[in-house]
C-alpha cells in the first residue's frame, strides 16, 4: 500500500491510500488533474499554463503488482501514450487554460530518459549502452506521427475601460487582444494583428489599424497582447473584430474575436450586497451581487442602456438594469 499523510493546516481527515496496481491507472492520473485545475480557477489561477515537469511510472519492470502483473515496458508504454492522447486533446471550458483553447495541460515531460531500469521504471534508453528501448521506440513512435503545425488563435478581444462616462463629446478607447499560438511548433515569420469596426471583409467595415508581432509566438499557448487606440467614438455600442494572419496554411477558424465597447447613456454608483465581496480583486466573467443606486441619467432611459459602476471594483460595465434602486449582476 502507498498513500499519503494529511498536509500541514489541511482540513481532511485522512489522507489517501493507493495499491500497487494504481501506479498506472488513468482515472486516478486524469482526475488528479482535474481537480488541481478546479483548484487553480477557484484560487483565481485559471489563467495561467499547467506544466506538469515530470510524471511516470516509478516501480521496476521486475516489480509485480496485487495481481501479480508485472510492470513490462509494453504495459508502461500503454499508460504512457493514453496519458499523452489525454494531455493533447481534453478540454473543459469551466477550467481549462482559456489561451490554449481550454486544454487542461500545456506541457509535460516523461520520467525516464535513461534512468537504471533496475531501480525505476519508465527509462527510453538503456543508461549502459544508450541504445534506445522497447519504451523509447513507443515515444518516438508516438511523438514522430504527430504534425509540427502553428494554430494561431485570438482569444480574447476587450476594450480598456470596458464603458466610458462621460459627456456627449467624442472619445479614444484602448483596444485590446490577446494572441496565442496552441500549435505544436514555433512561428517563423513576423504576424500581423488587424482590427476592424465590423466583420473583416465584410463591404461596410473599415479598418482600424494594424500591428505586427515581430518576434512571433512558440508553440503551446505562447501568447501576446496587443493594444491599438480607436479614436473619436460616439455615443452608443460600437462592435469591432480582431483578427491575426501570417502563416499560410494553419487553421482559421479561431483567427477572430468579436468584442463591443460601449459608451454609455447612463452613469451610476452601486453598492456590494454581500459584505465578503468588499476590497475583493474580480476577474474577468466574475459575478457579484449589487444594488445599483444614485442614478445619473443624461440622455436615454435606463431600460437596455448600458451602465458602469463607478463605486465597487469591477474595472467595466455592469449588467444592463431597467429601472433605478434595481438589483443586478456586476459583470467584470
Amino acid at each position: 500500500m502507498w498513500g499519503a499523510y494529511v498536509p500541514p493546516g489541511s482540513p481532511a481527515q485522512a489522507g489517501e491510500l493507493y495499491c500497487v496496481r494504481d501506479q498506472d491507472n488513468l482515472d486516478i492520473f486524469w482526475q488528479r488533474i482535474r481537480d488541481f485545475r478546479a483548484w487553480m480557477a477557484q484560487k483565481g489561477q485559471r489563467e495561467k499554463p499547467l506544466i506538469i515537469t515530470e510524471y511516470g511510472v516509478l516501480f521496476p519492470e521486475h516489480y509485480s503488482d496485487e495481481d501479480h502483473r508485472y510492470f513490462s515496458q509494453a504495459r508502461v508504454g500503454l499508460f504512457m501514450t493514453r496519458t499523452f492522447d489525454l494531455m493533447l486533446h481534453e478540454t473543459d471550458s469551466q477550467i481549462g487554460y482559456p489561451y490554449d483553447a481550454d486544454r487542461l495541460v500545456q506541457r509535460w515531460a516523461w520520467f525516464s530518459l535513461s534512468f537504471d531500469p533496475d531501480e525505476m521504471g519508465g527509462a527510453l534508453f538503456d543508461p549502459a549502452t544508450h541504445e534506445l528501448r522497447e519504451l523509447g521506440q513507443t515515444y518516438g513512435d508516438y511523438t514522430s506521427a504527430l504534425l509540427p503545425a502553428v494554430d494561431l488563435m485570438v482569444t480574447h478581444a476587450y476594450p480598456t475601460p470596458l464603458a466610458i462616462p462621460g459627456d456627449d463629446a467624442p472619445v479614444t478607447v484602448t483596444l485590446a487582444a490577446v494572441v496565442s499560438n496552441i500549435g505544436n511548433i514555433s512561428t517563423t515569420h513576423p504576424l500581423s494583428v488587424a482590427f476592424y469596426a465590423g466583420e473583416p471583409r465584410a463591404v461596410d467595415t473599415y479598418l482600424i489599424g494594424a500591428l505586427t508581432i515581430y518576434g512571433g509566438l512558440r508553440g503551446c499557448a505562447d501568447l501576446e497582447v496587443v493594444q491599438m487606440e480607436w479614436k473619436d467614438l460616439a455615443l452608443g455600442q460600437h462592435p469591432f473584430f480582431v483578427e491575426v494572419s501570417g502563416v499560410t496554411g494553419e487553421p482559421l477558424s479561431n483567427n477572430v474575436a468579436q468584442a463591443v465597447c460601449w459608451w454609455p447613456q447612463s452613469v451610476i454608483s452601486c453598492r456590494l450586497l454581500s459584505p465578503n465581496d468588499e476590497g475583493r480583486a474580480f476577474r474577468m466573467a466574475d459575478s457579484v451581487a449589487i444594488r445599483f443606486e444614485n442614478v445619473s441619467k443624461h440622455s436615454g432611459s435606463l431600460a437596455n442602456a448600458p451602465v458602469l459602476c463607478k463605486s465597487c471594483s469591477c474595472r467595466g460595465a455592469c449588467a444592463l438594469v431597467t429601472r433605478p434602486n434595481s438589483y443586478g449582476s456586476c459583470e467584470t
